[in-house]
């Protein structure tokens, strides 16, 4: 597997999205169970390209034990959703820690750094999608599938939200 990377020019800076090593290993060593589907270098069954467009990443897993590992710090290129079904799990966003709980959603936008255990996953399951807006940093254009079914008004009114909240 190999990591892309994608220069942001305004940082001048460059920067490897996350290409989810630690879960494969986990998976293959048979200590989590993981489904998702996937586009470009993350893991998972591929998406094809006809198919729910701007979606990079959509999956879960189930880690019914403490694990060994940790996701490290990472950006992703898109807007990564994450909500926690069962356990607890501690979520770094921009070095500030926070511990899921059940019914527990984080958002980052893209290029924002987060991480997930602190520093190993414990027992839990998580679901996440990671959805391409086109844009990498919060002054840059972004645009949104079709699929999002909000308002226009809404639609910006949370484009607005993420571009400008370091939380």
């Amino acid at each position: 597997m190999t990591l892309q990377k994608f220069l942001l020019a305004d940082l001048d800076r460059v920067y490897y999205a996350e290409a989810c090593e630690p879960i494969v290993a986990a998976s293959n060593k048979g200590t989590i169970q993981i489904q998702a589907l996937a586009r470009d270098y993350y893991h998972g069954k591929p998406i094809p390209d006809d198919e729910i467009a701007a979606v990079k990443h959509l999956g879960y897993w189930d880690a019914r034990q403490d694990q060994d590992w940790g996701l490290p710090w990472h950006r992703n290129e898109g807007i990564k959703l994450a909500a926690l079904e069962s356990g607890q799990l501690d979520y770094g966003l921009n070095g500030t820690w926070h511990t899921m709980q059940p019914s527990s959603l984080v958002i980052a936008r893209p290029s924002q750094r987060h991480k997930f255990g602190n520093p190993n996953i414990t027992a839990s399951k998580l679901h996440w999608l990671v959805i391409d807006v086109e844009g990498r940093q919060p002054h840059q254009p972004w645009h949104w599938p079709r699929w999002v079914v909000l308002s226009k008004q809404d639609l910006a009114d949370l484009t607005d939200f993420l571009r400008h909240n370091e939380q």
